[in-house]
């Protein structure tokens, strides 16, 4: 067992002493891969904003969309919870682009709902079985809380979501300008609580968190100029979303002084 894999064993364990809740994680690096529980089904939260982005970014390399496409959004595309078109004071318009960023950046629901509704249901199943995911399921939009009442929810696993992750930096699946595009939105998140939060400063991150009541995610590339780890972090089972956040910022922590070989 390597140093790292021996603190993110510790960590985790700490924390299991305190607080309630099942945790899965993977770390990978070109040196070694630390998981846990990668193939156990959480609920996706946000996480699953990912995968519409690949197949959104499908559909622009393919020309079935364009970025430039402005789609009006209606009152009746309002929902609640993350981002900005639901505080509009007015019936906007946007652009697939635009939706796109929003979606990533600010994890903005209506964004995603709109994006859902353009891209098809189907064409996302059929991105999943493309990327070979083997526990992801889109079932519902977002704040669908009759579907969710239903027992229909999304679902993916820290499996799924590394698989999504290396997406962004394969050559055979997405194109230069729509792998930059996602690398660009998810560096420039503002939801930064939990991996991010405490890295150091020679350490950089892209990442899409996610959460609900009870559960809380992220995943995301941790770099430097030289060195680069896939992290994924799903919790859920809490009493409180804040102990999980703390744990998935302690191993960001941990992940990011073995990537500037600060970690003793």
């Amino acid at each position: 067992m390597s140093i790292v894999e021996e603190k993110v064993r510790l960590t985790v364990q700490q924390w299991s002493s305190m607080y309630r809740g099942r945790v899965s994680y993977i770390f990978e690096t070109p040196e070694e891969t630390i998981e846990q529980g990668a193939t156990n089904v959480y609920p996706s939260a946000s996480t699953i904003k990912l995968l519409v982005a690949i197949e959104a970014c499908r559909q622009l390399d393919s020309g079935v969309i364009s970025a430039h496409q402005t789609i009006t959004v209606k009152q009746s595309d309002i929902v609640g919870g993350d981002g900005l078109l639901s505080v509009y004071p007015y019936s906007p318009t946007a652009t697939v682009k635009e939706l796109l960023i929003l979606m990533l950046i600010l994890s903005d629901n209506t964004a995603t709902n709109l994006l859902i509704k353009l891209l098809g249901q189907e064409c996302i199943q059929g991105c999943i079985k493309d990327l070979g995911l083997k526990n992801t399921q889109l079932n519902r939009q977002m704040m669908d809380i009759q579907a969710s009442a239903e027992g229909r929810d999304n679902f993916t696993t820290a499996a799924d979501l590394l698989i999504c992750l290396k997406v962004l930096y394969r050559k055979d699946v997405l194109s230069e300008p729509s792998r930059q595009l996602l690398k660009e939105s998810l560096f420039n998140q503002r939801l930064r609580d939990k991996l991010p939060s405490m890295l150091n400063e020679k350490c950089f991150i892209l990442n899409k968190p996610g959460h609900l009541h009870g559960i809380t995610h992220d995943c995301g590339v941790l770099f430097t100029h030289h060195k680069r780890c896939y992290a994924v972090v799903l919790i859920d089972g809490l009493k409180h979303n804040e102990y999980g956040r703390r744990l998935i910022a302690d191993l960001g922590q941990v992940i990011s002084e073995a990537l500037t070989q600060q970690i003793v």
